[in-house]
Parts: C-alpha cells; sequence; structure tokens
C-alpha cells in the first residue's frame, strides 16, 4: 500500500531539476497571449518552427528522461498524436536533459511517432521559465497559448484539451 501512495505521489506531481528548481505542484493556467516562436531541430534531423505550424492544434511537451511523471505520459502522447494528426494536431516534445543519446535511446525503445528537440535555456525562459517538468503547453490553432499545466495529467484529459482546441467530436 505504501509503494502505491508513493507511486501516486511520484506520477501526480513534477519533476524539479538542479538549478531550475521551483514550486512542483501541479497546476494550470489559461492565457491568451501569442505562443512565443521558436525553431529547434528534431532528432530525426527535421527543422520545426513554431509559427510555422499556425493552423494547426500544438501540444509543447516539456519533459525529461529521468523524470517520472514525464515519462508517465509519453504514452497518451503517442496515442493521441497517432488519433489526432490528420485533424490537425502536432505535438512537440521538448527535453530538457543534457544527455542527447538518453533522450535518442528513449525516443526508439518507447516508439515516440512525434517530433523531439531540446529545450534550450532561451526557449524555457520564453515560456514562463521551466522550473518544473512536465509542463505542457497548449497551443491554438492562431499560434495562441489556450492553456499551460505544470504536472501529469492523464491521458483522457489531455484529449479533452485536444478535442476543444481542434473544434469538437473525437471520432478521429
Amino acid at each position: 500500500m505504501k509503494f502505491i501512495f508513493i507511486l501516486g505521489i511520484l506520477l501526480f506531481s513534477g519533476c524539479r531539476g538542479g538549478e531550475k528548481a521551483g514550486a512542483s505542484e501541479s497546476s494550470e493556467k489559461a492565457a491568451v497571449s501569442t505562443a512565443p516562436d521558436f525553431t529547434v531541430s528534431a532528432l530525426d534531423g527535421r527543422t520545426i518552427k513554431l509559427s510555422s505550424l499556425k493552423g494547426k492544434v500544438v501540444l509543447i511537451d516539456f519533459w525529461a528522461t529521468w523524470c517520472g511523471p514525464c515519462v508517465y505520459e509519453i504514452p497518451g502522447f503517442i496515442k493521441l498524436y497517432d488519433k489526432y494528426n490528420e485533424r490537425g494536431l502536432e505535438i512537440i516534445g521538448l527535453s530538457v536533459d543534457r544527455d542527447r543519446k538518453a533522450v535518442v535511446d528513449f525516443a526508439e525503445k518507447r516508439g515516440v511517432n512525434y517530433p523531439i528537440a531540446f529545450a534550450d535555456g532561451e526557449i524555457q525562459e520564453n515560456y514562463g521559465g521551466i522550473r518544473a517538468i512536465p509542463v505542457t503547453v497548449f497551443v491554438d490553432r492562431e499560434g495562441r497559448i489556450a492553456k499551460s499545466v505544470v504536472g501529469a495529467r492523464d491521458e483522457a484529459f489531455f484529449e479533452n484539451e485536444i478535442i476543444k482546441l481542434l473544434g469538437g467530436g473525437d471520432d478521429g
């Protein structure tokens, strides 16, 4: 029973990383500001520029391989990307890891089907200063931040938010 309690705390809280430590409690914040643009190179060599994805719903996931709550969310993101990509969903995983090989190995082992890149300090600061992970940012079709969530959530939570931003209906 003690193990289940500890696992629950781990899965539904945020991870803090070294000098970027901050509040780890889960929180949600709605906003209507334009999402800060960035250009990153994905692990597969593609260049991703956020502003070029205008017209799509974009889920930006700040995460790390060593963060249990982050790892918990990824299978759901894989399923949601499969289900909603053709309807206009893009997911960008922005790792805060320092070990590129660990991220590459993780993505291959877990079958991550959406682009993974690294979030440098500038990107992290432009998104409010990422102090705890996971942080998930929902960007609407107009390129505005619709919601930002700190801490792990289950697949159903993300699906509900994605459906709202895509325009309803889950028959994808």
